[in-house]
């Protein structure tokens, strides 16, 4: 039996809420960190009662499990699209990813000296905050899963003979992470969005010179 039509209104009414409400608590905690921003601070961008908020989410808690979870899933996906793609070379997969951060920092800066905050990871790694438990555990299956398409996509460099075979995969993979990990930093207190591009490109100059083949 088919789902009746005024169930489906209800139930995408509730989908296009729960939306509206990740994405305006993703914004603020992106800018204000998750201990800065309270429930009244999320319902009023969204627009709706903090009882609405509550009906949806129960806790602060849970949206903030809720935000955290699917936001870098949607990232780790994009990462994995970059580094796992066969047919880009390696120093193609560093701009890629720089592109990448430009496209999030310009969703929070309007200028490429900007610095505001753009990174949702980048705010919960330094902004001193205290994480929930599974948040901390969800932030941490995110590094491992992108150093793990890094680490791919190094290995394939070798084989493909992009690197050399003595080429230290796990330091290229340190390089190239941290970029990812303080480009936020980068951003905001030494020049912008052109200093981190400079950064990823000359990570890149740098170990194609000292074992590109």
């Amino acid at each position: 039996m088919s789902e009746p039509a005024r169930n489906r209104r209800e139930r995408h009414s509730r989908e296009t809420i729960r939306r509206m409400i990740r994405d305006a608590a993703l914004r603020l905690f992106v800018e204000r960190g998750t201990s800065s921003v309270s429930m009244g601070d999320i319902a009023e961008r969204v627009g709706v009662t903090r009882a609405n908020l509550h009906y949806h989410f129960g806790t602060k808690g849970a949206v903030v499990e809720a935000v955290f979870s699917e936001h870098l899933q949607d990232v780790e996906a994009a990462y994995r699209a970059i580094w796992l793609d066969e047919n880009s070379t390696l120093r193609q997969k560093t701009a890629a990813t720089a592109a990448d951060c430009r496209a999030r920092f310009y969703r929070f800066n309007d200028g490429p000296r900007g610095t505001r905050p753009w990174s949702l990871s980048g705010q919960a790694r330094f902004g001193g905050e205290q994480l929930p438990d599974p948040v901390e555990h969800t932030l941490q299956r995110f590094s491992k899963a992108l150093e793990r398409c890094v680490r791919s996509a190094v290995k394939q460099a070798v084989v493909r003979g992009e690197l050399r075979p003595d080429a230290p995969v796990e330091s290229i993979v340190l390089l190239l992470t941290a970029n990812i990990y303080f480009g936020p930093p980068i951003t905001q207190y030494t020049g912008g969005i052109a200093r981190l591009e400079r950064h990823f490109a000359a990570t890149a100059e740098t170990v194609m010179a000292a074992y590109g083949t």
